[in-house]
This record gives C-alpha cells, sequence and structure tokens, in this order.
C-alpha cells in the first residue's frame, strides 16, 4: 500500500449560481495577475463602451443588441480565461453577463 502525502495548496472551491464551480489559489500569484490584468483591461474599455453606447442610443437602437452580444462574449471569454476553465456559460446560464 502506497503512503500519501497531502498538504494544504491554498486552493479554495466556489460554487456559483448552482451552475458552476470555480477553483484557484487567491494567494497565487499567477491568478492575482489575470485579475488584475483582467480588471485592467474592462476598465480602459470602458470610456469606448460608454461612447459606443452613446452613439448607438443616438442612432438605430437595434444595433444596440448586436454590441450587447459582442461585449457579452467578450466578457464571458475574459471570465474563462481568468479562471483558466470554460465556466462562463454555467454560471449565467444563458443570460447575457451585463444583464
Amino acid at each position: 500500500m502506497s503512503k500519501q502525502l497531502n498538504f494544504d495548496t491554498g486552493i479554495v472551491d466556489y460554487e456559483i449560481n448552482g451552475g458552476a464551480h470555480v477553483r484557484f489559489n487567491p494567494a497565487d500569484v499567477a491568478f492575482t495577475e489575470r485579475f488584475y490584468n483582467t480588471f485592467k483591461q474592462l476598465e480602459g474599455q470602458q470610456s469606448e463602451f460608454e461612447k459606443r453606447v452613446a452613439e448607438i442610443n443616438a442612432g438605430d437602437r437595434t444595433e444596440l443588441f448586436a454590441y450587447a452580444r459582442e461585449r457579452d462574449a467578450e466578457m464571458r471569454e475574459r471570465i474563462n480565461e481568468l479562471f483558466q476553465d470554460d465556466i462562463a456559460d454555467a454560471i449565467f446560464d444563458g443570460c447575457n453577463c451585463y444583464a
């Protein structure tokens, strides 16, 4: 029989909305870097987002639906990259993540 060696890796597991599990070590520098970079990117895009929404609202508002789908896909990709797992669909269960 093999002997076992177990130690605490610092990994935490969260269930989100009953549909997804995310596992990560909040003290891991690689995770922290991905988290920081994700929010830095989103912050940098906020003024572009607001400008585009204002342009759409001044014109054909049906464009807003296409833009919302585009932003939703982009956000899902970022969430999946952050947690290094394909979890965004399970988290948002078909809803636009900006809803």
